[in-house]
């Protein structure tokens, strides 16, 4: 299950499970309150580093990393902000649908039903929506007016534990961005084509609200629900003809995204909570259960037995423990290194990664086994943001190109008109260009080879056969 598909109560638990923060969330997110999660914590760390250990975050420190919650806090808000959405955002969050209500219920099912492509829309499927859209309009006011704020930066309450952190509004932006998709089909649907493209900028402005976000199951959700923008795009570029001033504008609402700099923060971030967690008192990383996590996260970990035969607090005054967190710390070195390197060579460099969770399983490292399993396919996940991007740049360009060429479709990608409009847009996975295909004299394809490294021709994953061989792609129909 992918971070758009999840529902209100699934997210928090769900997504952080593939990183270091989930291990922990549920032990101390069950029913508190805003007003509870408001008061200053002073929770202290009760054990001393190895000095080791200490040189190592010292040096950190010196380059300007955080090492701990408040370091963490003040490189968060750093950056003084004129203008701030994420209040009214906040308060477009309290608008959503509630658990156990029609609208609750579409925004987890329903909408993964809506045709697609050039597919038509069903009279039943269009009253269901309309039904939707009219029961919310107050919600897409308040998103359309959060839009119009082009900062962002929601407030997060940092504090010794870090781990017990609730991230609500991670939640709350993806099923923002799940109903504005539903409004824009409807819009679609109904010929309001200026209304829709309008709409679509607000959706990847409340998916953009997480740029600033530190965390990974951050940047990891906003890559996913920037897909939902992508799938928006496609059905509106199926069903309907756009003209020069609609492309400029969906041209403009998708410039200016980059992941790099919020999954470098993130890893950053995700190296912080692990140094802090590793400094616990030994009694509540015990009530944490972390050894019983550990073969949880990753399948081909050794059964549960061996990690619960350990005892941490010995384990923590033992030379494997050091070895443990510098490796742990030697493995976001190089995931920090991958995400700053250039595509496709980004990709070659995290590939070293993988052998560092056998590693880790192999030397009974234990708080690298909690890191690495749901690490390592961090920066593939960055790689797949970037290329979803450069197709969705890529079909607007076609788009554009069309118009100039009266709706005619190139044969080929060697065509010198394919090779102007894609010019600049590599495929991060190959660092060739991103492909086109003309499947019928009104139908193409823009795509990326994707994960796989292969080029399948432009079949996606609902068409593949196994769904492994697939492309990441963005089809147009008209």
């Amino acid at each position: 299950m992918n971070a758009a598909s999840l529902t209100h109560n699934q997210m928090p638990s769900r997504i952080f499970a593939a990183t270091l923060l989930v291990c922990f969330l549920s032990l101390a997110c069950n029913k508190k309150t805003d007003s509870e999660n408001s008061k200053p914590k002073t929770a202290k760390l009760a054990w001393k580093l190895p000095d080791e250990i200490s040189l190592k975050l010292d040096a950190l420190r010196k380059a300007g990393e955080p090492t701990t919650a408040e370091e963490m806090r003040r490189l968060y808000e750093t950056t003084p902000l004129v203008t701030n959405a994420a209040p009214l955002y906040t308060n477009a969050f309290a608008l959503l649908p509630a658990p156990g209500s029609f609208g609750y219920t579409f925004l987890s099912d329903g909408i993964s039903n809506l045709p697609q492509h050039s597919a038509v829309m069903p009279k039943g499927t269009l009253d269901v929506l309309a039904k939707f859209c009219t029961e919310n309009a107050a919600l897409f006011d308040s998103l359309k007016t959060a839009a119009r704020v082009k900062e962002c930066r929601y407030s997060l309450d940092f504090h010794e534990s870090l781990w017990d952190m609730p991230l609500t509004h991670v939640t709350g932006v993806g099923r923002c961005a799940r109903a504005i998709r539903a409004n824009c089909y409807l819009l679609i649907e109904r010929g309001q084509i200026d209304a829709a493209v309008e709409l679509i900028g607000d959706q990847v402005a409340s998916v953009e609200s997480l740029d600033r976000d530190p965390f990974l199951v951050s940047q990891l959700a906003r890559s996913a629900w920037l897909t939902q923008c992508e799938r928006t795009l496609e059905r509106l570029l199926n069903r309907k003809k756009l003209d020069t001033s609609q492309l400029a504008q969906l041209e403009q609402a998708f410039q200016g995204i980059s992941f790099k700099e919020g999954f470098t923060r993130a890893l950053a971030s995700e190296r912080c909570s692990t140094i802090v967690i590793c400094q616990r008192p030994a009694e509540q990383l015990k009530d944490m259960d972390i050894l019983g996590l550990i073969p949880r996260l990753d399948e081909s970990s050794a059964n549960s037995s061996r990690w619960a035969q350990l005892d941490i607090q010995s384990y923590r005054e033992s030379a494997t423990f050091v070895q443990d967190i510098l490796f742990a710390l030697q493995s976001f070195e190089i995931l920090i290194k991958a995400v700053d390197t250039p595509f496709p060579e980004a990709l070659e460099v995290a590939k070293a990664f993988t052998s560092n969770v056998i590693i880790a399983q192999t030397n009974r490292y234990v708080f690298a086994s909690l890191v690495t399993p749901s690490l390592r396919r961090t920066v593939e996940r960055y790689a797949e943001g970037e290329a979803r991007l450069r197709v969705t740049r890529g079909a607007l360009a076609m788009e554009r190109m069309r118009l100039v060429n009266n709706g005619r479709l190139p044969e080929n990608a060697d065509d010198p008109a394919v090779r102007s409009a894609l010019s600049g847009l590599t495929d991060p996975f190959d660092g060739k260009p991103i492909r086109y295909k003309r499947r019928a004299a009104n139908s193409y394809v823009i795509y990326s080879i994707g994960p796989d490294e292969k080029d399948d021709g432009g079949i996606p994953k609902e068409g593949a056969k196994d769904k492994t061989n697939y492309d990441l792609v963005l089809m147009v129909t008209r």
